[in-house]
Order: C-alpha cells, then sequence, then structure tokens
C-alpha cells in the first residue's frame, strides 16, 4: 500500500477562570512511515484552519498550534488540513473535535489518487476471498449426497433457517453473495484507512493475513479469547490512569488508544466473518463492540454507527424485527449527539425502509425513507448523490403499493443523479437502472422498460468484474421485453444465452434453466415452431421431475403446455394423456 500522510493533533488546554484559551497543538507525520522504514518522517507547510482562531501551517517537524478564546471544554469544532496535492482520508474525525478529548485525534492525508488504489487493492482481495468461499461450497453442494448434505447444513447454520435442497441453498448463496459483494467497496474504504503505526502488534498480524486473502488464519489470530484479553488489559491500563493520578494523562491516553486497537481488531473480525458466512457470529462480534464502547464512554457517533451494523446483520441473518429494534436504539443514541436533523441519520432511515419493505409495511417504510429525503433537502445541496439513495428508496416502495406513475417519478430523479456522478459505485446504476425497467414492464410500457436493460447492460460491459448472476438475469428480463413487443426471434436469442449463462452458473439441472426452457418453449409456440415448442417442454419437464418429483405444482404447468403443444401437433391422443 502506497505511503499516506497522518496529521496527529495533540489537545491540550489551560484551566482559566475567566477569558479561557485553549491550544489546539498537533504535528503532521507520513503515515505508516515508521511501520515501513522504523523512523517517524514528518510533513510540512500542511495549512491547518478552524473556526473562530487564526491558520496555522506546520513546521518543519510537522507542528501547528491554533490558540481559541473563550472556548469551553467539550466544545465541538470543524477543522481542515490541507496540502497541495493531498486528500483528506478520515473526513467524518475532522468534522467534530472535542476539546478535551482524551484520546488525540489523528487525520490522515494521502497523495490524491492513492487512497483509491489501496482500496481497489483491498476490495479485490475481499471480493476473491468471498467468491473462493463460494466457489467451495457450491463444489461441495455438487459432489456427493453426503457431502452435499453436510454443506447444506452448514449453510442452514449459517442463513439460519432451513434449506429445501441444494438447487435452493444454491440460489440462495448465490443471492446473498451479491449481497455482501455490494457492501465490500464500504469496507474497504474503511481498511485503508486505517493506520498500522498506531495498530496493536495482533492487528497487524491479522491485517497481513487479510492481505493475503488467508481470511481462515485471519480468523484464529483474531481468536475471541485473544481479543477478550487484550480488552481486558486495556480496561486494567485504564484503571491503572485512574488510581494513579500523577500519571494519569499518559496512561489513560495509552489505554484509549489500546481501547481503539481492540474495536479495530473486532471490526476486521466482524468483516472477516462476513466474508466467511458466519452472520450469527457477526452479531455477536458487533454486540460485544457496542458493549465495549458503552462501559467506556467512547465515541457517541461510532456507537450509532455500530447499531447500524448490528442492524444490518440482524437483516442479513433474517431476523428483521431485532433489526429494526436495534436500528431504532442507534438512532436515538446519534440524535444525543447530533440532533434531529443531521446527516448521520439519513442511512439508518433507510436501513429502517429496507427492513419494513420486507416485512411489507409499506407505509412505515415509505415514512422512513421520506424522513432520509427530508434532511438531504435540509442539509445538502440539490443534485447531491445522497438524493439518489432516498429517491430509489421512495421509488421501490411506491411500487410495492402499485402507485407506478409516482414510483417512475422518484426513480427518475435517482438516475439522473447517478449518472451525473461518475466516482459511484456502478452496481448502484445497475440495480437503479433495473429497477426502472421493472416499473415500465408493470405499466406496460416495454420500449422503455428495453431501453433501461440496454442502459443495464451498457454499464455492466464496463464494469471491471460484473455479477455473472446480474447478466444472466439481464438477458431474461430482455427476453421478455423483447416478447411483449412482438419480437419473438430476439426474445428467443435472449432467453437462450440466459440459459447459457444459467447452466454455466447453477448448472444444467438447476429449477432455474427449466424455467427458462419453458419460456423458450413459449416463444417457439408463438412462432408456430411446435416441434421446437415441444423439445424444451420435454427439457424443462426433465429436470423439474428430477428434482421436485412428479407430483409437484410446477409440472402441472409444465405438463398442460406439453399438452397444448401436442394438440397443435394433432397427436391428441398423447396430449390427453398430459392433460
Amino acid at each position: 500500500m502506497k505511503r499516506l500522510f497522518l496529521l496527529l493533533i495533540i489537545l491540550t488546554y489551560p484551566c482559566l477562570k475567566y477569558g479561557q484559551q485553549v491550544t489546539l497543538q498537533g504535528q503532521a507525520l507520513i503515515h505508516n512511515s515508521k511501520h515501513e522504514t522504523g523512523e517517524i518522517q514528518y510533513a510540512n507547510d500542511v495549512f491547518v484552519t478552524a473556526p473562530f482562531t487564526k491558520p496555522s501551517n506546520t513546521d518543519g517537524e510537522g507542528k501547528f498550534a491554533l490558540e481559541f478564546v473563550g472556548m469551553d471544554p467539550g466544545t465541538a469544532i470543524k477543522l481542515s488540513a490541507e496540502k497541495a496535492g493531498l486528500e483528506v482520508v478520515n473526513e467524518y474525525d475532522l468534522q467534530r473535535v472535542i476539546i478535551n478529548q482524551k484520546l488525540p485525534l489523528r487525520i490522515f492525508l494521502t497523495t490524491k489518487g492513492k487512497l483509491a488504489e489501496a482500496q481497489t487493492e483491498l476490495y479485490n482481495i475481499s471480493k476473491k476471498a468471498l467468491f473462493k468461499r463460494k466457489d467451495a461450497i457450491i463444489a461441495r453442494l455438487r459432489k456427493s449426497d453426503e457431502e452435499s448434505k453436510k454443506a447444506i447444513a452448514e449453510l442452514e447454520a449459517y442463513f439460519g433457517h432451513p434449506i429445501a435442497d441444494r438447487f435452493a441453498a444454491e440460489t440462495e448463496l448465490i443471492k446473498r453473495i451479491g449481497e455482501l459483494e455490494k457492501r465490500l467497496p464500504e469496507f474497504a474504504q474503511k481498511l485503508a484507512a486505517q493506520n498500522l503505526d498506531f495498530a496493536s502488534e495482533l492487528y497487524i498480524k491479522a491485517y497481513k493475513f487479510f492481505r493475503n486473502g488467508e481470511i481462515e488464519k485471519t480468523l484464529e489470530v483474531l481468536d475471541s479469547s485473544l481479543l477478550e484479553s487484550s480488552y481486558q488489559e486495556a480496561r486494567k491500563t485504564i484503571s491503572q490512569g485512574n488510581d494513579l493520578k500523577s500519571q494519569a494523562d499518559d496512561l489513560l491516553q495509552k489505554g484509549t488508544l489500546q481501547m481503539e486497537q481492540v474495536a479495530m481488531s473486532y471490526h476486521l473480525k466482524a468483516e472477516s466473518l462476513v466474508l466467511n458466512f458466519q452472520f450469527t457470529e457477526v452479531i455477536e462480534v458487533y454486540k460485544r463492540l457496542i458493549t465495549i464502547y458503552t462501559e467506556n464512554e467512547l465515541d457517541r457517533i461510532k456507537l450509532g454507527r455500530l447499531y447500524d451494523n448490528l442492524a444490518r446483520a440482524y437483516y442479513v441473518n433474517g431476523e428483521f424485527l431485532k433489526s429494526i429494534e436495534t436500528q431504532k436504539e442507534g438512532i436515538q443514541v446519534k440524535k444525543t449527539v447530533v440532533g434531529e436533523d443531521h446527516m448521520e441519520l439519513v442511512r439508518s432511515y433507510l436501513g429502517l425502509a429496507i427492513v419494513n419493505k420486507v416485512l411489507a409495511d409499506y407505509d412505515t417504510a415509505l415514512k422512513y425513507a421520506e424522513k432520509s429525503l427530508s434532511i438531504c433537502e435540509k442539509k445538502l445541496p440539490e443534485g447531491h448523490i445522497e438524493f439518489s439513495y432516498s429517491y430509489n428508496m421512495i421509488a421501490l416502495v411506491l411500487g410495492k403499493m402499485e402507485n407506478y406513475e409516482k414510483a417512475l417519478e422518484y426513480i427518475k430523479e435517482s438516475i439522473s443523479i447517478q449518472e451525473e456522478h461518475h466516482d459511484i459505485e456502478r452496481q448502484d446504476l445497475v440495480t437503479t437502472y433495473g429497477n426502472m425497467a421493472s416499473i415500465y414492464l408493470r405499466l406496460g410500457d416495454s420500449e422503455n422498460a428495453l431501453k433501461y436493460m440496454r442502459k443495464t447492460w451498457n454499464t455492466l460491459q464496463i464494469m471491471p468484474n460484473p455479477n455473472p448472476h446480474d447478466i444472466a438475469m439481464h438477458y431474461h428480463n430482455m427476453a421478455i421485453a423483447h416478447y411483449r413487443l412482438g419480437d419473438y426471434n430476439e426474445a428467443l436469442t435472449n432467453m437462450t444465452e440466459a440459459v447459457s449463462r444459467k447452466k454455466e452458473l447453477l448448472g444444467a439441472m438447476h429449477p432455474d434453466v427449466a424455467f427458462s426452457y419453458s419460456n423458450i418453449s413459449g416463444i417457439y409456440g408463438t412462432l408456430e415452431d411446435f416441434q421446437s415448442a415441444l423439445l424444451y417442454a420435454e427439457k424443462a419437464a426433465e429436470i423439474q421431475e428430477e428434482v421436485f418429483g412428479e407430483k409437484h405444482p410446477h409440472l402441472a404447468i409444465t405438463y398442460g403446455n406439453i399438452g397444448i403443444t401436442l394438440r397443435h401437433l394433432k397427436d391428441y391422443e398423447t396430449s390427453v394423456t398430459y392433460f
């Protein structure tokens, strides 16, 4: 990873009875310089500013000082640090610098573009580990009956509910992979911003394994007993700091740093467990982190975000009511710090909207989605990327409420903003274009649906690693749109391509492949090529008979289609047997 620059802010304040003056001191250092070379290196001429004080430039040793008059301990200020060619990594830490906080604030700066390189590297590592795990599980599902049953049992434990068979297991696994893949960019951004100069040996050891894609070894290093031991050591250090008043400042600072290091390690463990599909364990890790932050009165905004993470883990694990309860707790924690209308609450309200939508409580889901939009309207300039997520959620809920015309208005707003921001994840555009196409299909406007399906395809084409399942579903949806437009040959071409990709992804005997065969049969029937229609209907029946058995309702539909096709072929006697 490329070197970053670190700005270390050391907060001190003299105790004055009148005209209180607070001096904010700090030092700019090159990030990870000690970790990489064994020596601390300084950065000079970093321009540091804050409201109500004169700006300061770092000197040859990277030092600076800002003086505030009449400021009370506990006051929050916003800080900025600038130097040509550099960008701030941890922007959040600069938004609310608490003057009398225990731990010195560190501001990381990196050469423009270097952070993105580090994030991309970590994203690729995470994605490779995730798909390696997926491929290993699918390989086991497709082995002997005994091995397949063991793999299904493990997935049932991971997902927290029974799974009917290996086909259902593969389908859910691929769906979960898609959901987890969307979280990887956020995780990579967080991991790229971590500073190894101030990390514990435990974290560095685990991090090195993670960088090599060795997730199992990462989890071995981050053993619960070792993490608990580090936590107790940090607690002991803080306790010693409270007892030894003469050395309190140094010890409390050291202990708080240790506590932050423990939290970093727990965060890494949680993300590694996610990549390993151990969702129940993820929940326990976030619950432990919340306890640590609460017991030690650590940053309450970060505590609120931990509630967000726990709520998301409950959601992924299918525990929707717990997810809602936890998300609401996190919102209350954040409100005690930032008030009612802060951007910190936007994603929390969207989280509540998502879960309530899944539970079909559309009125409540719409209420929370509109709350998120209301905050954006108060706090952000028009056209900011955050608007698109609120617009998208409102559109999805309105679609569920069958208010398609209104849903279309909001989804158009979302797309307009996302297309203007080329730095967003292209997966967002794939999803939003797909939502737009779906709404147009429900409105019976197949031409516009097809237009946005093509936009989906163009976006998938320029993505470095598009999701194979997204591509297969794209061809399937294109076929439906062309069929409704009466372009049956194009519908046949697209549905055939969908079958090919589904077979490669899911295997030749998967029920989704049978479903596509039935669609191909229907297209051939419309084209009055009844021999081909019969061939593909029989292919669908062959898969369904093996997977579901001969008494499943899906087969009743397929047998009926075969009967209709045979009637067109004037084979009435055989047709009757299928009916």
